[in-house]
């Protein structure tokens, strides 16, 4: 008996399509590569500040929905200060396991998209090019380079809350429904932005009724969705009033048409235009000489590739456009899939950034997925090569954009930077614990750059929370742009610009 359903589990794995699947991993595993060999950076250092414990109830506090931990405004207390706790006393701060456990999460989300289209559409190609076209894309660059983004295990139980009510809906089985809850719930306390959840699961009902794959009529699953917005509308409440909202200069909420252009950017990263252009374009999509003066080498090859994407995608859409019904309306959800997974933020324009597509990626790797598939009705030998062509040029141009980011990037920067204070006190602090006070000061050959170097290192270093994680506050740490006059007996005076490279 238990050898018979052994056999049967290695039959249902040992699939074509699981073979695909895990060459897609594979994939996306090999351009996340020299990401597992980066230090912490910025944010690292706060988060693992907050993530301190001692007991029970420190841990139960991390969850607090009235309790902001250092008027940290923002209630991600799974991926934030429980990862952080984890890396702090299973991992002693190595970067390394951090960051296997957070790919391990970009990997469960590769899965569960897959699982979701194939639920959706019953089409395995579909379920398996839009994993293709997810797991290569350059917008992942952020959120697998930079630890202290939460958007992994925002996308892991946002997708499986999903899944689950998928499941729901087509088997009637409420078991699926509880877990889909439970998901979700999970998923509040991942990110603030899975609040849309309720918005895709009625999004996700109505893709299904309209194929015809689900009885459950659509007033029952309104129904349904009551419990999901009580416990969103409870979770706001507290939110708002009691624990915060995050304040800034670039947390400024901006209502006008300038969405549109914000809409824009989003769209042109999701098809893998370097975040950094945004810095390079002034009013009307002009670029600046500074674009081409310092990056022409990388950026013309890159607006090469792009354009001939974007003939192909057009041309591919146009096929798309006269076929089947059944491709319009898995258009009109992606649209919407990623117009409601985008609405958290559309109205920042000061704070936008490529992490944000984690979720409307879906729906941009389902639309290029429908593309492809629509190349595939041409029904000739030209169907293939245009579909591996087209998919060739999408992973071409992510390379390409990714290397340039990773070349650029403050994240990959940062943790250089943070790495080369980290080791080079290691030694210098070694024998000397008298040492009561660092002082990072710039020279005057640094007068001509546009960043002051100790300012640099302070936003690196996030201040003192750095020497407070790693060295227990002890020295603390001043940034200064120029060199004291006079060296205390207790001091550390160094040149910040050591430690940036350059």
């Amino acid at each position: 008996m238990i050898s018979s359903k052994i056999a049967k589990i290695k039959t249902k794995l040992l699939t074509k399509s699981n073979f695909f699947l895990a060459g897609i991993i594979i994939l996306g595993f090999l351009l996340s590569l020299p990401s597992f060999s980066l230090f912490f950076t910025h944010d690292d250092f706060f988060h693992f500040k907050i993530a301190q414990v001692s007991s029970t109830k420190d841990f139960l506090n991390f969850f607090s929905p009235t309790h902001a931990p250092e008027n940290w405004a923002h209630y991600r207390p799974l991926t934030t200060q429980v990862f952080y706790a984890i890396g702090r006393y299973f991992f002693n701060f190595h970067p390394f396991p951090m960051r296997l456990l957070s790919f391990s999460f970009f990997v469960l989300t590769i899965i569960l998209i897959k699982k979701i289209i194939s639920l959706l559409t019953e089409d395995d190609f579909l379920a398996l090019i839009s994993s293709f076209f997810y797991a290569t894309s350059a917008t992942n660059f952020s959120k697998i380079y930079f630890l202290a983004t939460q958007e992994l295990g925002l996308a892991v139980f946002f997708l499986l809350s999903t899944l689950f009510f998928i499941k729901f809906l087509l088997k009637k089985n409420k078991n699926y429904y509880w877990l889909a809850l439970l998901t979700f719930v999970i998923s509040l306390t991942a990110k603030e932005t899975a609040a849309v959840l309720p918005a895709i699961l009625l999004l996700t009902s109505v893709f299904l009724k309209n194929a015809k794959k689900t009885t459950v009529k659509f007033s029952t699953t309104i129904l349904y969705l009551i419990p999901f917005s009580i416990i969103l509308a409870i979770y706001s409440y507290l939110h708002i009033f009691k624990y915060g909202l995050p304040k800034g200069n670039s947390y400024i909420y901006d209502f006008s048409p300038r969405i549109l252009n914000t809409t824009f950017w989003y769209l042109l990263w999701s098809l893998n235009i370097p975040e950094m252009l945004v810095d390079f374009v002034g009013p009307g999509f002009h670029f600046l000489p500074a674009l081409f003066k310092y990056y022409s080498n990388e950026i013309i090859p890159i607006l090469t590739v792009f354009i001939l994407q974007s003939l192909l995608l057009f041309l591919s859409a146009i096929i798309l456009f006269f076929k089947r019904n059944f491709y319009v309306k898995s258009v009109i959800f992606s649209i919407i899939w990623f117009m409601i997974t985008l609405f958290p933020v559309i109205f920042l324009p000061w704070h936008k950034f490529t992490i944000y597509l984690t979720l409307p990626m879906f729906s941009i790797s389902f639309f290029l997925a429908l593309v492809a598939k629509g190349l595939k009705q041409i029904k000739s030998t030209w169907s293939n090569i245009l579909i591996i062509t087209f998919s060739l040029v999408f992973s071409i141009l992510s390379i390409m954009t990714s290397r340039l980011t990773y070349k650029t990037n403050w994240i990959v920067q940062g943790a250089k930077t943070a790495k080369r204070v980290n080791l080079y006190l290691q030694q210098e602090l070694k024998n000397k614990e008298n040492i009561k006070e660092i002082v990072f000061y710039d020279t005057p050959e640094d007068e001509n750059l546009p960043w002051k170097p100790s300012q640099v290192l302070k936003t690196v270093l996030s201040d003192n929370n750095f020497f407070e994680v790693f060295y227990n506050g002890k020295p603390k740490a001043v940034y200064t742009n120029t060199k004291p006059k006079k060296k205390y007996k207790n001091q550390l005076l160094l040149k910040a610009r050591q430690f940036l490279g350059y």
